[in-house]
């Protein structure tokens, strides 16, 4: 799936509970997104592909932190990170687990390439998370899943007074919410 896909569903899950503090959503959405770190390797891959040395960071370790060791080391920051450690852990478990979800159900490559998850290395190469009927990464399901999760944002975003942007900035999210507020301001968005 999308990484903006990704971070929808973590911001959903950590929308989930009203009570997490700033610091507790950013660590679940964040973990719906941290399996993707590796995806900083595309553009040095793309900027070095036509040299003698080609450096294929994205492609040799694309998938390689879908890994239930790396959600632990994740979730073991979550924990020391946060005040409501259990339930933030938890949610970041769930948040990371959910991307890997998706990305066994819908990242398929163009050239039809499943990229297969490899949950329990270093430990085991055995098993590999893998689904044949996994659907393209621009394919229909993808695109509605998406579409539906920001709605779901918009309307928790009109509801709670707060939207995603308020990690990287309070005044823009103000604006943001405002701007929606003003452009749906009957109920529709309450039921």
């Amino acid at each position: 799936m999308n990484v903006i896909t990704h971070a929808l569903i973590g911001w959903t899950v950590a929308s989930s509970v009203q009570t997490l503090s700033k610091r507790e959503k950013f660590l679940v959405t964040l973990a719906g997104v941290i399996p993707d770190i590796d995806g900083l390797g595309a553009p040095v891959e793309i900027l070095t592909r036509d040299s003698s040395n080609p450096l294929l960071w994205w492609t040799e370790y694309h998938h390689t932190l879908h890994t239930l060791l790396f959600c632990a080391i994740f979730c073991s920051v979550a924990l020391l990170l946060s005040s409501r450690k259990i339930l933030t852990t938890f949610l970041s478990a769930l948040s990371f687990h959910l991307h890997i979800l998706g990305d066994v159900l819908g990242a398929r490559g163009p050239d039809g390439y499943q990229w297969p998850i490899p949950y329990l290395r270093p430990f085991s190469e055995k098993w590999q998370l893998v689904w044949e009927g996994q659907w393209e990464l621009n394919a229909w399901p993808n695109i509605v899943i998406t579409i539906i999760l920001l709605i779901l944002a918009f309307r928790l975003a009109w509801l709670r007074g707060y939207s995603p942007l308020y990690f990287f900035s309070e005044k823009a999210d103000k604006v943001f919410i405002e701007t929606i507020r003003r452009r749906f301001p009957s109920s529709r968005f309450k039921t």
